[in-house]
Protein backbone atom coordinates (compact mmCIF):
# COMPACT_ATOMS: atom_id res chain seq x y z
CA UNK A 1 0.00 0.00 0.00
CA UNK A 2 1.42 3.35 -1.07
CA UNK A 3 0.62 5.65 1.84
CA UNK A 4 -0.56 9.18 1.10
CA UNK A 5 1.94 10.71 3.52
CA UNK A 6 4.83 8.90 1.91
CA UNK A 7 3.65 10.13 -1.49
CA UNK A 8 3.56 13.74 -0.27
CA UNK A 9 7.00 13.52 1.33
CA UNK A 10 8.52 12.08 -1.82
CA UNK A 11 7.02 14.39 -4.46
CA UNK A 12 10.46 15.54 -5.55
CA UNK A 13 11.44 11.92 -6.11
CA UNK A 14 8.16 11.44 -7.93
CA UNK A 15 8.89 14.31 -10.30
CA UNK A 16 12.44 13.10 -10.85
CA UNK A 17 11.03 9.63 -11.52
CA UNK A 18 8.78 11.07 -14.20
CA UNK A 19 11.77 12.74 -15.77
CA UNK A 20 14.39 10.04 -15.39
CA UNK A 21 12.92 6.56 -14.99
CA UNK A 22 11.77 4.32 -17.78
CA UNK A 23 8.09 3.56 -17.46
CA UNK A 24 5.61 1.72 -19.59
CA UNK A 25 2.82 3.66 -21.24
CA UNK A 26 -0.68 2.32 -21.49
CA UNK A 27 -2.50 4.11 -24.29
CA UNK A 28 -5.86 2.42 -24.04
CA UNK A 29 -7.67 5.78 -23.85
CA UNK A 30 -9.03 7.57 -26.87
CA UNK A 31 -7.35 10.63 -28.32
CA UNK A 32 -10.86 12.12 -28.44
CA UNK A 33 -10.52 13.01 -24.73
CA UNK A 34 -7.86 15.58 -25.59
CA UNK A 35 -8.54 18.96 -27.16
CA UNK A 36 -7.34 18.58 -30.78
CA UNK A 37 -6.01 22.15 -30.90
CA UNK A 38 -4.41 22.19 -27.46
CA UNK A 39 -0.64 22.33 -27.42
CA UNK A 40 1.68 21.06 -24.75
CA UNK A 41 4.06 23.91 -25.59
CA UNK A 42 4.52 26.44 -22.81
CA UNK A 43 4.94 26.59 -19.07
CA UNK A 44 2.87 24.26 -16.85
CA UNK A 45 2.71 24.66 -13.07
CA UNK A 46 2.16 21.73 -10.74
CA UNK A 47 -1.39 21.96 -9.38
CA UNK A 48 -2.46 18.56 -8.01
CA UNK A 49 -0.94 15.19 -7.37
CA UNK A 50 -2.76 11.93 -7.09
CA UNK A 51 -2.22 8.31 -6.37
CA UNK A 52 -4.27 5.25 -7.11
CA UNK A 53 -5.33 3.07 -4.24
CA UNK A 54 -7.81 0.26 -4.57
CA UNK A 55 -8.83 1.39 -8.03
CA UNK A 56 -9.70 4.90 -6.82
CA UNK A 57 -7.62 7.98 -7.64
CA UNK A 58 -7.18 10.39 -4.74
CA UNK A 59 -5.98 13.94 -5.49
CA UNK A 60 -4.42 16.52 -3.21
CA UNK A 61 -3.21 20.04 -3.90
CA UNK A 62 0.44 20.12 -4.91
CA UNK A 63 2.56 21.36 -2.02
CA UNK A 64 4.75 24.20 -3.34
CA UNK A 65 7.49 25.52 -1.04
CA UNK A 66 6.02 28.48 0.86
CA UNK A 67 7.64 31.78 -0.08
CA UNK A 68 9.25 30.33 -3.21
CA UNK A 69 8.10 30.29 -6.81
CA UNK A 70 5.86 27.54 -8.13
CA UNK A 71 7.40 24.31 -9.40
CA UNK A 72 6.95 23.98 -13.15
CA UNK A 73 7.78 22.19 -16.37
CA UNK A 74 8.18 24.13 -19.63
CA UNK A 75 7.87 22.48 -23.02
CA UNK A 76 9.49 24.65 -25.67
CA UNK A 77 8.63 24.48 -29.38
CA UNK A 78 12.11 23.24 -30.30
CA UNK A 79 11.58 20.12 -28.11
CA UNK A 80 13.61 21.53 -25.23
CA UNK A 81 12.26 20.72 -21.77
CA UNK A 82 12.98 23.00 -18.82
CA UNK A 83 11.73 22.92 -15.29
CA UNK A 84 12.31 24.10 -11.77
CA UNK A 85 11.61 22.21 -8.55
CA UNK A 86 12.02 24.00 -5.19
CA UNK A 87 13.02 21.63 -2.40
CA UNK A 88 13.83 23.69 0.69
CA UNK A 89 12.46 26.50 2.82
CA UNK A 90 15.48 28.53 1.70
CA UNK A 91 14.10 28.34 -1.86
CA UNK A 92 16.91 26.12 -3.07
CA UNK A 93 15.94 24.48 -6.33
CA UNK A 94 16.90 22.04 -9.05
CA UNK A 95 16.75 23.27 -12.62
CA UNK A 96 15.80 20.57 -15.08
CA UNK A 97 16.81 20.63 -18.73
CA UNK A 98 16.38 18.05 -21.42
CA UNK A 99 14.34 17.17 -24.47
CA UNK A 100 10.79 16.00 -25.07
CA UNK A 101 8.62 14.56 -27.81
CA UNK A 102 4.95 13.68 -28.05
CA UNK A 103 3.30 10.88 -29.99
CA UNK A 104 -0.47 10.68 -29.50
CA UNK A 105 -0.93 10.16 -25.75
CA UNK A 106 2.70 9.29 -25.07
CA UNK A 107 5.01 11.98 -23.71
CA UNK A 108 8.67 11.04 -23.96
CA UNK A 109 11.27 12.98 -21.99
CA UNK A 110 15.03 12.77 -21.77
CA UNK A 111 16.84 14.37 -18.83
CA UNK A 112 20.59 13.82 -18.45
CA UNK A 113 20.46 10.85 -20.82
CA UNK A 114 17.65 9.14 -18.89
CA UNK A 115 14.62 8.41 -21.05
CA UNK A 116 11.10 8.23 -19.64
CA UNK A 117 7.59 7.92 -21.02
CA UNK A 118 4.33 8.88 -19.37
CA UNK A 119 0.74 8.83 -20.54
CA UNK A 120 -1.05 12.08 -21.29
CA UNK A 121 -4.47 11.48 -19.77
CA UNK A 122 -5.78 14.95 -20.61
CA UNK A 123 -4.42 17.89 -22.57
CA UNK A 124 -6.45 21.06 -22.95
CA UNK A 125 -5.54 24.73 -23.10
CA UNK A 126 -5.83 24.87 -19.30
CA UNK A 127 -4.80 21.41 -18.02
CA UNK A 128 -2.14 18.77 -18.57
CA UNK A 129 -2.80 15.54 -16.69
CA UNK A 130 -0.02 12.93 -16.66
CA UNK A 131 -0.18 9.33 -15.53
CA UNK A 132 2.86 7.30 -14.68
CA UNK A 133 3.53 3.86 -13.34
CA UNK A 134 6.31 2.92 -10.94
CA UNK A 135 7.37 -0.61 -10.11
CA UNK A 136 8.96 -0.79 -6.68
CA UNK A 137 9.86 -3.95 -4.80
CA UNK A 138 7.47 -6.05 -6.85
CA UNK A 139 4.55 -3.64 -6.45
CA UNK A 140 3.11 -1.40 -9.16
CA UNK A 141 2.10 2.14 -8.18
CA UNK A 142 0.08 4.40 -10.44
CA UNK A 143 0.40 8.13 -9.84
CA UNK A 144 -0.92 11.27 -11.47
CA UNK A 145 0.19 14.87 -11.74
CA UNK A 146 -2.06 17.69 -12.91
CA UNK A 147 -0.39 20.81 -14.24
CA UNK A 148 -2.08 24.08 -15.17
CA UNK A 149 -1.08 27.20 -17.09
CA UNK A 150 -1.17 29.43 -13.99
Amino acid sequence: MFAKTQFMKNIKLLVLFVLSAVTFVSCNGSDDDNDPVASINGRWYFSQEGYEEGGIVVYDAYDHQAGCGKDYLEFLANNVLKGRIYYSEDCEFDDLIGTWSQSNNALNMNIDGEQSSVEIVNLSDAELKLKFVENFEGETYTSYVILTRN
